[in-house]
């Protein structure tokens, strides 16, 4: 048992393309957008679970209302904190909302566009719009959320 304790596995000399997969990971997260879509689909998968949670309790319609709300603000945190690493402010998560109804609106004119005047199948026509809104949602949250809060100005003659 000596000799047991004395032994130690042999030594594996490390290949620098261990660190390969790390590093690009570590590369490509480095990127907003790369950040924004992989938020995205987080929010997507709790958003699905919430409304599928809540269709224990509710119908349908409140259901899928609950959970569309929350996720606007589980998109939010998710923006907020880790796609743009900005501190979160009550006044910019009121305003982050209308990153949505950009989206709904402009997707509802494309969705139009796309089935009724480029006759586009309905069944596909989805799939560029949410292409298409991608960058504009991107900038969108951007801009609310990297927008700098505006302090309130102390005049000196109300010091």
């Amino acid at each position: 048992s000596l000799l047991f304790a004395m032994w130690s596995p042999p030594k594996v000399p490390r290949c620098p393309a261990d660190h390969v997969p790390r590093r690009i990971l570590k590369r490509v997260l480095k990127s907003e957008l790369v950040r924004f879509v992989l938020a995205g689909g987080v929010n997507t998968g709790l958003t699905q679970l919430l409304y599928m949670a809540l269709l224990v309790f509710m119908p349908y319609t409140l259901s899928y209302k609950l959970s569309y709300v929350a996720g606007i603000y589980v998109s939010y945190y998710l923006n907020s904190r880790w796609v743009f690493r900005e501190p979160m402010h009550w006044k910019k998560a009121l305003q982050f909302p209308a990153v949505y109804l950009v989206q709904y609106g402009l997707g509802g004119v494309l969705l139009y566009i796309l089935i009724e005047r480029l006759g586009v199948p309905e069944f596909i026509a989805p799939v560029p719009v949410v292409l298409l809104l991608l960058p504009v949602t991107f900038f969108i949250s951007r801009l609310i959320i990297k927008r700098p809060q505006r302090q309130k100005r102390i005049s000196k003659a109300g010091l």
